[in-house]
């Protein structure tokens, strides 16, 4: 599964919310991706490396960087984690981890954020689903014989063009982030995010 989920407006409320609490950039980024999938989120880490922006340019988190933010927001209380292991079915997935990863999802009320009807959740978990579903169709089984390989060849391969859509959620983000710097302005009472607890699953 790649991209953001199709609850955009519910993540903008999220990153929101937490930006206002203290969190950091990419806390609210991760929390934010999230929220976006309505209720659960599964990807790896990796994953969410490859989809969350960095910056306009197209950059990219290292997925090291992605997993301290999101034990760092689980110890806070704004993530529930659940560790799945291989061969396990994550909930509301189709298929099996093939790996392992972690069951992801935001704990609204901490977050202050009213949690999706059932139903908008359902609809998300459907399309998360679906786009789990196409990618797993989409992916090559071996390699053909002439392809292109970089190793071979000496080509290096293209560096991929930043997505249009990536960079619209880095400008939402980056309106969000300055609302939030202007309601701080105004002498508004932040509260610190906790950083104490046992640390989460990886």
């Amino acid at each position: 599964m790649s991209g953001q989920g199709s609850c955009s407006e519910l993540a903008g409320k999220v990153a929101a919310a937490l930006l206002e609490q203290g969190a950091t950039n990419l806390e609210a980024k991760i929390a934010s991706y999230v929220a976006s999938f309505g209720d659960t989120n599964w990807q790896i880490d990796k994953t969410l490396a490859e989809n969350i922006p960095k910056d306009r340019s197209g950059g990219r988190y290292h997925r090291e960087s992605i997993g301290r933010a999101r034990r760092m927001l689980t110890r806070a209380g704004f993530l529930h984690v659940k560790r799945i292991f291989p061969g396990q079915v994550p909930e509301g997935a189709d298929y099996p981890s093939a790996h392992g990863t972690t069951s992801k999802g935001i704990r609204w009320k901490a977050v202050g954020v009213t949690r999706p009807p059932k139903s908008e959740r359902r609809k998300a978990a459907e399309r998360a689903r679906a786009a789990e579903r196409h990618e797993r169709l989409a992916k090559p089984r071996h390699v053909a014989p002439g392809a292109i390989n970089p190793e071979t060849t000496g080509r290096a391969p293209r560096s991929p063009k930043p997505d249009a859509e990536l960079a619209q959620v880095l400008r939402d983000f980056e309106s969000i982030q300055q609302s939030a710097r202007a309601r701080r302005g105004t002498g508004e009472e932040q509260k610190p995010v906790p950083r104490q607890g046992p640390d989460p699953p990886e």
